[in-house]
């Protein structure tokens, strides 16, 4: 939930902070690790976005919060308040390790009260409840070396679950050119939203892009209607897609991907990884 904070934005254009613990922060900075565009992956709108993102968390009265300090879905509350805010996403992972890395350079009392809050300082009034975040899927895309096209073998291509979090795409690997890069899913309502992706090779961030979310057709028509749904398709990272291909070792490459409604709140999360598998 969101405490009354005075935002360090207007109009999406970070401003000067009036924040001393943010403007130390900022000033102390020596270091921007960049995109290969030469764009800041942490830049000071995005690092005031999550200064103000944490200072929004309200931590949930819990054994687990009181007694071992952890704030579970802080995260997720804070990527989902960055993009919010500019526009842009980090995924909860990215969020978690830029946490880290301010948290062993900066040691001050007021830094410490942002990373480990108090339900005692939770607000009284009711402000507007967040709804709760989508289950994060990892889906792995098992993929050949050999150019052999995946035409040869017989029967089609079904997905098997390793865990209930962890998804194959398909049974048997396959050349990553013969691959279709569009993800498809089912919603059980028309709706209006769009992918965020984000590329990750190791803890660098090489690229992000948005893409629509496409209405393709209604689904699984039931006479009771319990299997009827939307089908709903994107594709993936088109812009990248290409350099995917080229690359000698797609397996270091990580795809983050959230599909947000139009009112910002997050449906679908999930990580996309490569695996040779023959």
């Amino acid at each position: 939930m969101f405490a009354p904070q005075p935002s360090m934005f207007e109009n999406g254009q970070f401003q000067k902070p009036e924040n001393q613990l943010l403007s130390s922060i900022l000033e102390q900075r020596r270091n921007w690790k960049t995109l290969e565009s030469g764009e800041a992956i942490w830049s000071r709108t995005l690092e005031a976005a999550l200064i103000e993102g944490l200072q929004h968390y309200q931590p949930t009265p819990s054994k687990e919060t009181v007694m071992l300090g952890r704030f579970p879905r802080r995260n997720q509350f804070v990527s989902r308040y960055i993009w919010k805010k500019t526009g842009q996403m980090r995924t909860p992972k990215q969020v978690g390790s830029r946490i880290q890395q301010l948290r062993e350079t900066y040691k001050g009392q007021e830094w410490q009260k942002l990373l480990f809050p108090t339900p005692q300082t939770v607000v009284t009034e009711c402000p507007p409840t967040e709804p709760s975040a989508p289950p994060h899927v990892i889906i792995v895309i098992d993929i050949s070396r050999t150019a052999e096209s995946a035409e040869v073998h017989e029967g089609p291509l079904r997905p098997w679950a390793e865990s209930p979090n962890v998804i194959h795409v398909s049974r048997r690997p396959r050349p990553l050119a013969s691959i279709d890069p569009t993800v498809t899913f089912v919603s059980a309502s028309p709706i209006c939203a769009e992918s965020h992706f984000s590329v990750q090779v190791g803890d660098l961030v090489v690229h992000s892009e948005c893409t629509p979310l496409v209405l393709r057709s209604q689904w699984g028509v039931a006479q009771d209607h319990s299997s009827s749904g939307i089908l709903c398709s994107s594709a993936l990272v088109p812009q990248y897609w290409g350099t995917l291909l080229e690359c000698r070792d797609p397996t270091q490459c990580r795809i983050f991907h959230q599909v947000a409604a139009a009112d910002g709140a997050i449906i679908f999360s999930a990580e996309y990884m490569f695996n040779f598998s023959d």
